[in-house]
């Protein structure tokens, strides 16, 4: 009962931060602590109400892990300062929960999570291509257009035939599918990911493309970790001075859903990956 009541509030929240997240690229820090905060209350509770306390010596291993993975995403510039916080709620929650194989469950979700956040990614990626299909095609020479269309049916075989091919097929097949869409989702990303704002727009974490400066000096400088609170801070004080001037921003992908549905996808497959290699023998 209490493991149920667990997923349910974790699903509720996630689903509530993937929806803001989608809408305004931004995840407000309350839902995080609500995040952290509860599953940790419901975890130590859970704890209590089974006897079981192995869920307490899983809690810093999983703590540990999760939080130097989302850290160096964080520090690399692929993930915001919210994805960071809700992976550590999501680290406390999933400090232990077997699926009925060997791993852990948050070992479950880290595959989960590369498996669905790469099929994410190059569905919000091909998305975006299409809606700016004319800017995405003046970037392609024809054999780029050819080997698209190979892309195309590819896809098209592996849904067809998945069933029926053996595991170590399946596996080349993905590999060879990476290896095509690389090309296509740098150009997505280095022409259709960036845009224009005003200076004053500017949010904490937002990853500018170029260092911003005054008569010629320096004073925002361009981070890996995106803008800063006391960039914030310096732009209120100089308001009339930014007033009129725009920077180009990268505009990532809202990340925060697939944390969404890598967590509902290991409650009901438990690890996908495993269940593929077994549907394939």
């Amino acid at each position: 009962m209490m493991e149920l009541i667990l997923a349910i509030f974790t699903i509720i929240i996630l689903g509530i931060a993937s929806w803001i997240d989608l809408k305004t690229r931004e995840v407000p820090d309350y839902l995080s602590y609500v995040l952290i905060s509860g599953g940790l209350i419901l975890r130590l509770i859970l704890a209590l109400y089974t006897g079981n306390y192995k869920e307490l010596i899983w809690l810093p291993i999983s703590l540990v892990i999760i939080f130097t993975f989302s850290y160096f995403m964080y520090s690399s510039g692929q993930w915001g300062g919210g994805d960071v916080k809700i992976m550590t709620g999501l680290a406390i929650i999933m400090s232990y929960r077997a699926n009925n194989n060997f791993f852990p469950f948050f070992a479950d979700f880290f595959i989960n999570m590369l498996i669905v956040g790469t099929i994410y990614g190059i569905i919000m990626m091909s998305i975006k291509a299409i809606k700016n299909f004319k800017e995405f095609k003046e970037e392609l020479s024809k054999l780029d257009l050819i080997l698209l269309i190979i892309l195309i049916i590819v896809i098209t075989l592996i849904v067809n035939w998945f069933r029926n091919l053996p595991s170590i097929m399946i596996l080349m097949l993905f590999a060879l599918l990476g290896s095509f869409s690389l090309k296509y989702l740098r150009i997505i990303e280095r022409k259709l990911m960036k845009e224009n704002i005003p200076v004053t727009k500017l949010t904490e974490g937002d990853w500018i493309t170029e260092n911003i400066k005054l008569n010629g000096k320096v004073v925002i400088p361009k981070r890996k970790i995106g803008i800063a609170l006391e960039d914030l801070n310096f732009i209120k004080k100089n308001f009339k001075k930014f007033s009129k001037m725009k920077v180009q921003v990268k505009v990532g992908i809202p990340f925060v859903p697939t944390f969404f549905l890598a967590y509902v996808t290991t409650l009901i497959l438990g690890n996908l990956l495993y269940k593929i290699l077994i549907l394939s023998i």
